[in-house]
């Protein structure tokens, strides 16, 4: 049976972590049911402590899959640039010409790409420390609408303060998508994993968490999950 590798819903058996295969109701690895968690209670799985699989090989083989995906898509990107450029009537001639212009143009948003990627992947220093202090931001930005015209728009940040073990301090910012203000609290001990791109914040005590999000894909997973459905990594657990 041919796995399941495009689509909408999981990915990924949510016990064992192995790729889910199309046309299966359960995991023919370990059984577990596609289907699961439709009555019982998620709180208390999660547990209290630090989770001691944050150098697990899901984060690694999901890295590498990340990676590729962004080379296929960059390289798709550079046939359509060139169809655009050289296809479209009035761009460019096929020449010596036509082709420097090509390349500079990919130059550039290669290089714009590149620069995304980096400083969404890099490493970060770990750290642990407490939530300090919850608060929220109102602020406007202009915007263009369908007809050209500009009018400006209300947004919100959400801000999360912590003050880290040394004395030291880190702010995180989130605009209009609050997921780390919703799930922290003010007094929440919290280890932050930032090597190899993970950039995650992990609480101490999850016990009282019906679902924790993933240190992979960010996507929020119920909290009895053992592995996330849509990129495969473990779940953060005690």
């Amino acid at each position: 049976m041919a796995k399941k590798l495009i689509g909408y819903g999981d990915f990924y058996c949510w016990k064992c972590g192995k790729n889910i295969e199309k046309g299966h109701e359960t995991c023919p690895f370990c059984g577990a049911a596609y289907e699961r968690f439709d009555t019982d209670e998620a709180k208390g799985a999660g547990g209290v402590g630090w989770s001691s699989q944050a150098e697990h090989s899901s984060f690694a083989a999901w890295r590498k899959r990340n990676r590729r995906t962004f080379q296929i898509c960059m390289i798709l990107l550079s046939l359509v640039i060139g169809v655009i450029l050289f296809v479209v009537p009035g761009e460019l001639e096929f020449d010596a010409e036509g082709l420097k212009i090509y390349a500079g143009v990919l130059a550039i948003v290669w290089a714009i790409d590149l620069l995304w990627y980096y400083f969404n992947n890099k490493t970060r220093k770990d750290w642990e420390g407490v939530v300090e202090r919850k608060l929220t931001e109102e602020y406007t930005r202009t915007v263009k609408d369908e007809e050209h015209g500009k009018h400006k728009e209300r947004h919100t940040r959400f801000i999360v303060q912590f003050r880290k073990a040394d004395g030291g301090e880190e702010k995180l910012t989130e605009t209009d998508k609050p997921q780390w203000y919703d799930y922290l609290d003010e007094g929440d001990r919290v280890r932050y994993h930032g090597h190899r791109g993970m950039n995650y914040y992990e609480k101490y005590d999850k016990s009282e968490d019906e679902v924790i999000p993933c240190a992979g894909c960010g996507s929020v997973r119920d909290a009895r999950e053992n592995f996330c459905g849509r990129c495969g990594c473990i779940i953060l657990k005690s």
